[in-house]
């Protein structure tokens, strides 16, 4: 027999980790961009500088386009099909917070030679 409860908090602590990632990682993303842009952009383009709050909204706007926020799972019920589930998820958030860094750590080396 099933535990119903358990299986409602666990999924409920997956959505709520989810979404956690999801803002922290938009909020990164919007920060590397804004750094990135104050790097490259300006000094080149002699354009303004661009705020944390509208390099979010770029982010979001770009990642939307490009279809990053595409994160569709398929559910299963068994416990060997959950387990590749599991590490799907655990691959996205991780994909989520750690690119934004990612690519900053990548612009801020080639930063140190222009």
């Amino acid at each position: 027999m099933e535990d119903k409860g358990g299986k409602f908090l666990e999924s409920a602590g997956i959505l709520l980790a989810t979404i956690a990632a999801s803002i922290v990682g938009t909020i990164l993303a919007g920060k590397t961009l804004s750094i990135l842009w104050d790097w490259f952009v300006i000094p080149v383009f002699k354009l303004p500088e661009l705020s944390t709050a509208y390099a979010i909204g770029i982010a979001i706007i770009v990642g939307y386009m490009a279809g990053a926020y595409n994160y569709s799972t398929v559910y299963s019920t068994t416990t060997e099909e959950n387990k590749g589930k599991w590490a799907l998820i655990l691959s996205k958030i991780l994909h989520i917070l750690l690119m934004p860094l990612y690519l900053l750590f990548v612009g801020y080396i080639v930063h140190q030679f222009v």
